[in-house]
């Protein structure tokens, strides 16, 4: 059941993810309507084709893919529906393919983090901030929409390296 249908499971996923990473940059939010839905039918899609340690392991991957956002989140440095889409990302696609996204979403959204800090003229600002000498001129941290870096890491994933992809 599950190849027949990997497609359209795709399909799904890539929207879930993209509307998430669009209401992030356009609201600074991870909607509950988007990512509660998508996560409860990655669980139902995996009791459907595995029964219940299907959806065991998917709960397990769910928990261990969000469990370094939630730290972050924790710390105040990230938000809570980031740590909800990526245990989504991990229910959905299961733990390896989950910190193949993380590792890449980390990598977008640092790197998306040093192209606002150069557009604003703030890159200066933050290496003196970081090498620890004063500050002549105030600093104002740039705030990265990282639903945006999963949803990203998601694509690339599923679109280009799963079986049953959209362009594989």
């Amino acid at each position: 059941m599950k190849f027949q249908y990997a497609f359209f499971v795709n399909v799904f996923f890539t929207g879930s993810l993209l509307a998430a990473g669009v209401m992030d940059f356009a609201t600074g939010r991870v909607p509950n309507l988007i990512v509660l839905p998508a996560s409860a039918l990655a669980l139902l899609w995996h009791v459907a084709g595995e029964g219940l340690s299907g959806l065991v392991l998917a709960v397990k991957s769910g928990v261990v893919a969000a469990a370094p956002l939630y730290l972050l989140f924790r710390l105040r440095a990230m938000g809570g529906g980031d740590v909800k889409l990526m245990f989504f990302v991990g229910a959905w696609l299961g733990m390896v393919a989950a910190f193949k996204v993380l590792f890449l979403a980390l990598l977008f959204g640092a790197l998306a983090g040093v192209v606002e800090m150069v557009a604003r003229g703030q890159m200066r600002t933050w290496l003196k901030k970081m090498m620890g000498r004063p500050l002549h001129e105030p600093y104002r941290p740039v705030f990265v929409p990282f639903a945006g870096a999963i949803a990203a890491a998601g694509l690339y994933i599923v679109l280009l390296t799963s079986p049953g992809g959209i362009f594989r």
